[in-house]
């Protein structure tokens, strides 16, 4: 793999770890407020921000408790499990109560017109 393309994976591995610490943190927040938080942790880890719009799709994913993953290869690179807000429950759980494994569950990503994807527990649905 040349200098450019291990450069590019590494930046998406901290991008989709940011993107991760960033749900956990701030779901349910104003998208203007996760739009800046992302932005801060981004030029903290010395990265460019992506484009607004790209930005505004992963906030509003963030809002939302949804994780945007950025690609399959980016979420194994940064060791993240895209935490969501939503997890399984069954008839006989309580609502609320939290899977087997201690945490939420996690289910396919979907494509997103910016190429990423989003992890949401609603998509088995």
């Amino acid at each position: 793999m040349d200098l450019d393309q291990e450069s590019h994976r590494q930046h998406a591995a901290q991008r989709q770890e940011i993107i991760a610490e960033t749900v956990r943190t701030h779901a349910g927040a104003p998208i203007d407020d996760i739009i800046e938080v992302l932005r801060e942790r981004m030029t903290a880890r010395g990265l460019q921000p992506p484009p607004g719009k790209w930005l505004e799709a992963v906030a509003r994913d963030a809002s939302a408790g949804r994780t945007y993953v950025e690609s399959y290869e980016a979420l194994a690179d940064s060791g993240t499990d895209a935490p969501t807000l939503h997890h399984d429950t069954s008839p006989d759980e309580d609502e609320g109560e939290e899977t087997a494994a201690g945490g939420p569950s996690l289910s396919s990503p979907s494509a997103t017109a910016e190429g990423g994807g989003v992890r949401d527990h609603d998509d088995e649905r």
